[in-house]
């Protein structure tokens, strides 16, 4: 009588307790990617206002980014302090991403050669982490390549 036993309180057993309002299935899939492609540290102004309303990553917010990765990529967006605050899928690969942050006074279809905006990150494709989300180390300082605006 193992379930019984538990719900009468006779037998030891770890409660778990689930969240009021769960995860979708989408942010649930970006959250917990078990393979990192690469990261980006945003300037910790943008880190804070995106704590507390998702938006879209831009260029101008980039302050570094450590890679390679490819359009489609889940990369992983820290504070300038190296905490995790948001997963997203990225319009964009590395390499175009650093293009685009370097040169803010270019327009990105100038500087790319075919039809952008130039959002890094759309909202819509971003969430923001709190608790519910496997923990990873921060990007390495070494690794990472200065933007320099």
């Amino acid at each position: 009588e193992p379930v019984s036993s538990v719900l009468q309180g006779y037998r030891k057993h770890t409660k778990c307790i689930a969240h009021t309002k769960p995860a979708s299935a989408w942010a649930a899939w970006l959250t917990d990617r078990l393979q990192i492609a690469g990261s980006i540290v945003v300037y910790d102004d943008v880190a804070k206002t995106l704590k507390e309303d998702r938006h879209h990553i831009l260029r101008a917010h980039i302050k570094s980014i450590q890679g390679p990765y490819v359009k489609g990529d889940v990369i992983h967006i820290y504070d300038e302090d190296g905490e995790e605050i948001a997963r997203g899928l990225t319009n964009f690969t590395s390499e175009e991403t650093m293009a685009l942050a370097k040169n803010l006074d270019m327009p990105p279809p100038q500087l790319l050669g075919y039809s952008t905006g130039g959002t890094i990150v759309s909202r819509e494709n971003l969430v923001v982490l709190n608790d519910r989300h496997l923990l990873w180390e921060g990007p390495d300082k070494d690794a990472l390549l200065e933007v320099g605006n």
